[in-house]
């Protein structure tokens, strides 16, 4: 695979990235990065992921989005559920997505006891993701470093839940900490279930300001929409058009 992106992006006349922090990503394997261009993907943060004051938010589910793989680190949020659950006894976990680790992970529930607090409702269609964000309690992405090197580009999920105003906390990576300011989520040590805990905890025992959470959202619209990121990516098209041969 190394091999192959080493022969696209040396015959690229551009190359773009999702975030910064992809740059180290390509430099460690030899693409130099003077001309890269960092584009986020886009949400559509204007009408299908933005806040619905009209739902009545959950004070108890915790929702975990996203493919069952090592780097996600959905075994970190189960291990942290127990502790969680110490403070708030009533709150459950909902899993939404699929993935090589789902048996995996079904057995990780059993062995902790939890077969009663963990849902898993598998995948779940892109139009269907807005309601379970707008009812969260709070949304936790605690994405790793997997044990190959693979991690998250940038962590769109998110991005998702944050439009559609629920709280989140997210793995504290390069690539988040590109994306989110402190004011926006909370950061957790990813591999760490105390961490975690910890961050829902904080979050279950004072729910965020409304106003700071409008603010966010609009610093998320100018960042992550659909139209400015377009823009970003007509740019850097048209300058690639009018480059000199």
């Amino acid at each position: 695979m190394t091999v192959l992106k080493l022969f696209v992006a040396r015959n690229a006349d551009g190359l773009t990235v999702v975030s910064a922090a992809m740059c180290r990503e390509l430099e460690r394997i030899g693409i130099g990065v003077r001309n890269v261009s960092v584009q986020p993907m886009g949400v559509d943060l204007s009408s299908r992921f933005s806040p619905d004051p009209e739902v009545k938010r959950s004070r108890d589910e915790i929702l975990f989005v996203g493919r069952l793989v090592e780097k996600k680190g959905l075994k970190h949020l189960i291990d942290a559920m127990p502790a969680i659950l110490m403070e708030y006894p009533s709150c459950y976990l909902t899993v939404a997505g699929f993935g090589p680790e789902l048996a995996e992970r079904n057995i990780q529930v059993r062995r902790l006891g939890l077969t009663h607090k963990v849902r898993f409702v598998g995948s779940v269609p892109q139009p269907e993701l807005p309601a379970l964000y707008r009812r969260a309690a709070v949304f936790v992405a605690p994405f790793v470093e997997a044990s190959g090197g693979d991690q998250e580009g940038l962590g769109l999920v998110a991005v998702e839940a944050a439009g559609c105003g629920c709280p989140v906390v997210v793995g504290d990576l390069p690539a988040t900490r590109s994306a989110f300011g402190e004011d926006q989520v909370k950061f957790c040590t990813s591999d760490s279930p105390r961490s975690i805990a910890e961050q829902v905890c904080a979050i279950l025992k004072s729910p965020p300001n409304s106003h700071l959470a409008e603010a966010a959202f609009k610093s998320l619209l100018a960042r992550f929409d659909w139209p400015t990121v377009a823009a970003g990516y007509e740019k850097v098209l048209l300058d690639l058009i009018r480059k000199p041969s």
